[in-house]
């Protein structure tokens, strides 16, 4: 990924707390707290999706829930909240 579509890693780590602690928040709901736009949210879920092996599977609420922390420690990551 270049340019715009970048991979942002920040950004990926509070996605994944966002959606493990909130599972069945709405997708607006995790844009909101995010401050990040619809477009970059999806990218930045198939970067971790392809680039850690982060499974994320949408939720009837159109948030995400974590299935498979792929090559992440959940415990690190839970630790930078």
């Amino acid at each position: 990924m270049s340019g715009s579509g970048r991979i942002n890693v920040r950004l990926i780590l509070r996605i994944i707390q966002r959606m493990d602690s909130y599972p069945d928040a709405t997708l607006a709901e995790h844009l909101r707290a995010l401050g990040c736009s619809r477009a970059t949210l999806y990218r930045q879920i198939i970067a971790a999706r392809e680039e850690l092996g982060v499974d994320i599977e949408y939720t009837q609420s159109g948030g995400g829930a974590i299935r498979s922390w792929g090559i992440l420690n959940p415990a690190a990551v839970a630790s930078r909240r």
